[in-house]
């Protein structure tokens, strides 16, 4: 029997929405494309995630990724926060979980400063019954270790567990470590997969 569901952030929990904040903050296209280039859609992106970098070496990277759009990068750095809001569905899963008895843990790749930025948005994570965000352990989605360290912290037994990330990588990572998977496919769809093939099924 599954008793613990381990969500993802990021498109699973999270509307992650950069590209409509630059075009609101008045970006043309040419902008848009540099400045993600820059920012969301590079390595140092990544670093973000491992937390190797404090923010203000995170945006000094960025704005050495493209000299030319240091204006605009910074201004979307001060809007990070608008990029983030949670699905509409989310109280209703977590409760339906609670409801069935389930406890619910939170295991996202996220950066620091966005995360500090979106706590209101982000603010069902201290509802779970535990959380591990990257940037706070040096470790990201998908090495192993991640997960493992999860499975340790919460005293959680990876066979009563499942997964759901958006991303086949990150449930490839959570499977080595023995834990069931379910891709998010959407709300509806997802929940159904959960109900019906995992979750309640002795």
């Amino acid at each position: 029997m599954i008793e613990n569901v381990i969500f993802d952030v990021g498109k699973v929990l999270v509307e992650f929405d950069w590209e409509n904040v630059m075009k609101r903050l008045g970006f043309d296209e040419d902008t848009v494309r540099e400045v993600a280039k820059a920012t969301v859609q590079s390595a140092t992106w990544d670093k973000s995630d491992e937390g190797i970098l404090t923010p203000e070496e995170l945006l000094t990277e960025y704005i050495s990724n493209a000299p030319d759009y240091e204006k605009e990068i910074r201004l979307f750095w001060e809007h990070q926060a608008e990029t983030i809001w949670k699905y509409d569905y989310v109280n209703e899963w977590f409760a339906a979980l609670r409801e069935a008895g389930k406890k619910i843990y939170i295991l996202s790749n996220f950066p620091e400063k966005l995360y500090h930025d979106a706590a209101e948005e982000l603010s069902f994570a201290k509802e779970a019954d535990g959380a591990i965000f990257s940037w706070m352990e040096k470790l990201t989605k998908p090495n192993p270790a991640i997960y493992e360290r999860l499975m340790s912290r919460y005293g959680l037994d990876a066979e009563k567990s499942v997964f759901i990330d958006d991303r086949q990588v990150n449930l490839d990572g959570a499977a080595k470590v023995g834990i069931h998977t379910l891709l998010f496919t959407g709300y509806e769809e997802t929940r159904y997969k959960l109900e019906e093939l995992v979750l309640f099924r002795n």
